[in-house]
């Protein structure tokens, strides 16, 4: 089966849980590397413990709310900050928080579509995502794409309704996109992912000498003609179908 289901059931392990029982085999990587990367809290855990940048943040879960006082999630994180489902995908439920006031609302919202809120410490830098895949006989690292939204932040207005630029090749030195290649084969071999993976970054600092800090992981990416992944396989001379194919055919 080739997974293209994003968000539940496709990319938090279920649907691959069920074809484990009946003995299908699927594209995308297994249960135990799906549910954790649909989880932005503990994947941001995870991999820090591997060296990862990521965003400072915190989990704020159902029912234990008023543990988080606005004066500690501003001391603790600080602002402007944002505020989303711990689960889930396609920046649904996501907020950018600016005030003390905008807090509460927030994490309301993220709770209308999750459990769990995670709040994260806000990096003001330039959103870049990078596409991978690998299988026995191929460990392809495609050209990475540079994302500005024309919104305050890449939201869901933005993915689905055209309000970003999408630049691949991303304009950014051969150094920095060396280190970012790198870096995404390296987290697909932490986790040990299988099929197309896309991970998205945020540079911040000199040309050439960015820090490059996680943003999440993107196990289902989208395959439409705009999608990021089509666009890096045409940007790395490469035909859709024979990378499909590649995957299908050569997944260890």
């Amino acid at each position: 089966a080739y997974i293209t289901i994003h968000g539940t059931p496709g990319e938090n392990g279920v649907i691959q849980g069920y074809f484990d029982l009946i003995g299908m085999p699927y594209s995308t990587s297994n249960v135990l590397v799906e549910s954790l990367t649909f989880n932005k809290y503990f994947l941001n855990k995870f991999l820090k413990s591997f060296g990862v940048n990521v965003a400072d943040s915190i989990i704020i879960r159902h029912g234990h709310e008023d543990e988080w006082s606005e004066e500690k999630i501003i001391e603790r994180i600080g602002l402007p900050c944002f505020i989303k489902p711990s689960d889930d995908g396609s920046s649904f439920g996501v907020s950018k928080v600016n005030t003390k006031e905008q807090i509460r609302p927030a994490i309301e919202k993220a709770m209308a579509e999750d459990n769990n809120a995670m709040i994260e410490h806000f990096i003001d830098g330039r959103e870049i995502t990078c596409g991978c895949y690998k299988t026995k006989d191929v460990s392809r690292v495609f050209p990475i794409t540079e994302v500005v939204s024309k919104n305050e932040f890449f939201d869901y207005d933005a993915k689905y309704n055209g309000a970003v630029e999408e630049i691949t090749p991303a304009r950014i030195s051969e150094e920095t996109a060396r280190r970012v290649g790198k870096l995404t084969s390296e987290i697909y071999d932490i986790l040990g992912c299988s099929g197309i993976i896309r991970i998205d970054y945020i540079l911040t600092g000199n040309d050439g000498q960015e820090s490059i800090t996680l943003l999440e992981i993107n196990t289902t990416p989208g395959m439409t003609a705009t999608s990021f992944i089509p666009q890096q396989i045409r940007a790395a001379g490469l035909n859709i179908g024979d990378v499909l194919k590649d995957i299908i055919e050569n997944k260890f």
